[in-house]
């Protein structure tokens, strides 16, 4: 057996032999030697994504540390109260990134009921010597490898990672409004307690996310994230080529010698698989305008909503 990221190497490796010989296929249609690499290729991506699937149940679990450090944190004590509300605002916010990955703009309270059930939160505990929060969610792999909890963390420790404004821009469309909303609520109560944190989350590919939030540092991005201000979606309809196409999340589609870089829910890649790259498509799109208040800066984002072969 193959560790996660391996097997993850190796699909992206895989998919990229079958998109380069489906290309080469076109131009020579009645080749046999494409036909027997494309079929073969198609199989071992069956076989990887089946042992991506088996390797992700078997971790079960994502862990998230939270170590809170201050005067109210010390020794492992906590009031009651702060830890409620601490704890609330984190899972809301985790909660809210997941569903966004899993359903992108499509909201309410049965898609919201249904992502709680899937990611399932659980307070895993407290470690003793210091105020070290666990929080572990359900990684409920799909068919195809991928984990929302895993996209939802990923999401935010990327935003957290933000050096700019421009990046923060750009990171907060794939976390979601109301997933920056409960972020910045998390941020308010850690502030306002005069708490300081660091997270941390080591990822199924072995890769070990930490943030340290120190005061001027949390109040910053609080701040940040306060002035950011996502606009109301609204959609859009296209009809042009496919052009690149990642199971990670995105599709590349050009309409009119313009190229449109879109990303796409969990619950399209059906869809999105059924389409072979220079193919004809056309769908629905879903445009977000995110904005800077302070400095007027605005980002479009681009989510895909529905996608057909023409």
């Amino acid at each position: 057996m193959y560790s996660i990221p391996r097997i993850e190497e190796l699909l992206t490796s895989a998919n990229e032999t079958l998109v380069k010989h489906e290309n080469l296929a076109r131009n020579s249609p009645s080749s046999i030697f494409y036909s027997g690499v494309i079929k073969n290729t198609r199989e071992r991506i069956q076989e990887l994504t089946a042992e991506l699937v088996h390797e992700k149940k078997k971790r079960e679990l994502e862990i998230v540390e939270i170590r809170l450090k201050g005067k109210g944190a010390r020794a492992g004590k906590l009031s009651l109260d702060l830890f409620g509300v601490l704890s609330k605002t984190f899972a809301d916010c985790l909660i809210e990134a997941s569903r966004q990955a899993q359903y992108g703009n499509r909201s309410g309270s049965k898609l919201l009921s249904l992502t709680r059930q899937t990611i399932d939160l659980r307070l895993d505990g407290l470690a003793p010597g210091s105020t070290r929060v666990f929080i572990t969610g359900k990684s409920n792999p799909d068919l195809f490898g991928n984990s929302i909890i895993e996209k939802a963390l990923t999401n935010t420790f990327d935003l957290l990672a933000s050096k700019d404004g421009d990046t923060l821009i750009d990171k907060s469309s794939h976390l979601g409004a109301q997933a920056i909303k409960k972020l910045n609520d998390f941020f308010g109560v850690v502030s306002k307690a005069e708490l300081e944190l660091d997270l941390k989350w080591e990822a199924p590919t072995q890769k070990v996310f930490v943030w340290e939030g120190v005061k001027d540092q949390i109040l910053a991005l609080s701040n940040s994230l306060s002035n950011l201000k996502i606009h109301d979606p609204h959609e859009i309809e296209f009809s042009g080529i496919l052009i690149t196409q990642s199971l990670k999340g995105f599709v590349d589609v050009i309409e009119e010698k313009k190229t449109i870089h879109t990303n796409f829910a969990t619950t399209l890649l059906d869809k999105v698989k059924n389409i072979q790259i220079g193919s004809n498509c056309y769908g629905t799109i879903i445009t977000t305008v995110t904005q800077n208040l302070a400095t007027g800066e605005e980002k479009i984002h681009y989510e895909l909503k529905d996608i057909y072969p023409s």
